[in-house]
């Protein structure tokens, strides 16, 4: 009988983590008594429930921890320039000159733009100003 008494009280332990850290809940409801008051003059003593908000922290970095900060692909696919081949360097040069003539070409063709909008402006003003002079010369 002692085995399965044994048994019995293996199965009732609490379940634990087995690392350093427990994982624990604590209770987040707080209790005190208020006097409520009526307005026909009764009072009445009650229960209030304050609730806590739950606020995580982490726990420190334990010293057995692997530390992943120098390894390659670590820190999220950011790659040192040192570490680039000769010709993923070139093909990176290659780009950005590529995007760099791009952008100067987009603002070569954007100030074209702008003269040609500015010499339509001015033509249609020269037009409607010629235009009001004849109707001007009309109605005189």
């Amino acid at each position: 009988m002692t085995n399965s008494n044994d048994q019995d009280q293996d199965r009732k332990a609490p379940l634990r983590l087995t690392q350093p850290g427990r994982l624990e809940l604590k209770k987040t409801v707080e209790t005190g008594q208020v006097r409520q008051s009526f307005s026909h003059g009764r009072s009445k003593v009650v229960t209030v429930e304050v609730r806590k908000k739950r606020t995580f922290t982490p726990a420190p970095v334990a010293d057995n921890m692997p530390d992943t900060s120098g390894v390659e692909g670590g820190s999220r696919g950011h790659i040192a320039p040192s570490d680039l081949t000769r010709g993923e360097k070139a093909n990176r040069a290659r780009v950005l000159q590529d995007a760099l003539r791009a952008d100067e070409e987009s603002r070569r063709q954007a100030a074209l733009r702008a003269e040609e909008d500015a010499r339509r402006r001015a033509e249609d003003d020269a037009r409607r100003a010629e235009e009001e002079a004849r109707r001007a010369e009309e109605e005189a």
